[in-house]
């Protein structure tokens, strides 16, 4: 058996595994239910020439990145990771030192996860801000001039998140804000001003897909990125047409 054979066959493994421990794994994609396994996205992005310990590692790194987002979120209802795992492979072949890069951003990533997640005093109940961009987006408009080159899955990004995660863990421990307030323990927290109860979180999402108002098309490996929209207020005002802003909700500008 070649390297990338069985190094295929591991993340097959990985796949089944997280499907039955937190299927169905859905999709924003407009042709299927299902989203892509991490086996099948990185079939389509393995060539030939790069070396099997890159691709050996990669792998080790998407299996804990996704292992990551089922124990930080165990409820996420969404699991398009074909594009972030893209721009991580191909950023990686090209960088000089492919295996350590390909290291280090899976690694940031995973870091990511644990520090938003369940048990944290973030608690946030999904990963879809982060997987469909609108954490980025948010992130590019507030300095457009500098941050306008960089991507949703770039280092530069993943470590904006870090700092900011940091900073709302801190602002926590000091007792709160308006919107951040401490929580009860393993509750989900919800800053926005809609309802991201799991039945609604998909009908939501869902909508904004079809009419093509998500900034990262996280379903395909070469999945358009943008941020020139307002999202944020598209997806509020989205979300107060499918009736899913109480009446007494806060405005919250998210």
């Amino acid at each position: 058996m070649s390297a990338r054979i069985a190094t295929l066959a591991r993340l097959r493994r990985h796949d089944d595994a997280l499907a039955a421990s937190h299927g169905p794994l859905r999709t924003l994609a407009p042709d299927r239910e299902r989203a892509h396994g991490a086996a099948e996205i990185c079939e389509a992005l393995f060539g030939e020439a790069e070396a099997p310990a890159l691709k050996a590692a990669f792998a080790d790194g998407a299996i804990a990145w996704r292992e990551a987002i089922a124990e930080a979120f165990p409820g996420n209802l969404l699991w398009d990771c074909d594009r972030p795992l893209a721009v991580w492979w191909r950023r990686s072949v090209a960088d000089v030192a492919p295996v350590a890069c390909a290291a280090a951003l899976l690694g940031q990533a995973t870091a990511l996860q644990h520090q938003f997640g369940r048990g944290t005093a973030l608690s946030f109940r999904y990963a879809h801000d982060f997987l469909y961009g609108f954490d980025w987006a948010k992130w590019v408009t507030r300095a457009p001039a500098e941050r306008g080159s960089i991507g949703p899955f770039d280092p530069a990004f993943l470590q904006s998140m870090r700092v900011r995660g940091d900073e709302l863990i801190t602002l926590l421990a000091r007792g709160g804000d308006v919107r951040y307030r401490p929580l009860q323990r393993d509750q989900p927290r919800n800053p926005f001003s809609f309802s991201r109860e799991p039945a609604d979180e998909l009908a939501l999402h869902r909508a904004l897909a079809a009419d093509q108002v998500i900034p990262v098309a996280a379903w395909s490996i070469d999945g358009n990125e943008r941020w020139t929209r307002p999202f944020s207020q598209l997806r509020r005002e989205r979300a107060q047409a499918l009736g899913l802003v109480p009446a007494d909700a806060i405005p919250r500008g998210a």
